[in-house]
């Protein structure tokens, strides 16, 4: 893995958590506390922390999934608004995800095509016909390292790391401007991991993408995000460029974090 550019985006965030707390239905104390952090256009985040920091809550909240107990989710600098359909829909067209599991995330009973197409048709996209459509999937799916025809096989058929570039592929379709990548490779081998990073950090110089990542291995955010959040106990506890935060962490919940990556003998 190569390390990820050193120097942050200065561009004007696309997406942003201002002012985010967070508190489930029934929970005794808030999951998410006072958080700010944000993503520019092309640019690239971690959320970083050990279980129970918060960061997949906050990823869920980028997503639209939750709406904050205080503080605003922004996107391209507007309070993000999904009451409205038509805002609605042009958020899902440009804010998209690839989960953890690349086993359940996939629909067993949809051949590969019909996942990828999936979100052309729900959202709306400009590919009309079934022709289109197909021509679409080939491409996405050429775009990830598979052959086109392996949009008329199952998910069954193919391995972990194979789902996860399909995976990925679906997650383009609707040409997003952020990817919000959860956990995307700790369910993978090292070598498959490998190779998803890469292809992640490809796809993102590529087409332009945002990303936020959310990962507990500093070695994976190392490699794909310029600019890192530290989440403990749900709060931000240090931000910043990514090689200045893990080559000089201010905060000793940042140092225990990295005093944890394996190192070789």
């Amino acid at each position: 893995m190569t390390s990820a550019a050193s120097e942050p985006s200065t561009a004007p965030a696309l997406l942003a958590a201002e002012g985010v707390s967070y508190r489930y239905r029934r929970a005794a104390r808030d999951v998410l506390v006072d958080v700010d952090v944000a993503v520019g256009p092309g640019a690239s985040l971690g959320l970083v922390g050990e279980s129970g920091a918060g960061k997949s809550t906050l990823a869920q909240l980028l997503l639209g999934l939750h709406v904050p107990t205080a503080g605003r989710i922004l996107f391209r600098g507007e309070p993000l608004r999904l009451d409205d359909r038509a805002a609605r829909l042009a958020f899902r067209r440009s804010v998209q995800t690839v989960f953890q599991d690349p086993y359940s995330s996939l629909d067993p009973r949809m051949t590969v095509g019909r996942s990828v197409a999936e979100p052309l048709v729900s959202l709306g996209t400009a590919e009309r016909t079934a022709e289109e459509r197909r021509a679409r999937v080939g491409a996405l799916l050429e775009s990830v390292g598979l052959p086109a025809n392996a949009a008329s096989r199952y998910p069954s058929a193919f391995s972990g790391g194979q789902r996860q570039r399909i995976a990925i592929a679906r997650a383009l379709a609707p040409d997003p401007a952020v990817l919000i990548a959860d956990e995307p490779v700790s369910a993978l081998d090292m070598s498959v991991r490998i190779q998803i990073v890469d292809l992640l950090r490809d796809l993102a110089a590529q087409r332009g993408l945002s990303l936020v990542l959310v990962s507990h291995d500093l070695t994976v955010v190392a490699a794909l995000c310029e600019n890192i959040a530290v989440l403990h106990d749900g709060r931000v506890v240090e931000q910043g460029a990514t090689d200045r935060v893990l080559q000089a962490p201010a905060d000793p919940y940042t140092r225990r974090l990295i005093d944890a990556i394996p190192r070789l003998p």
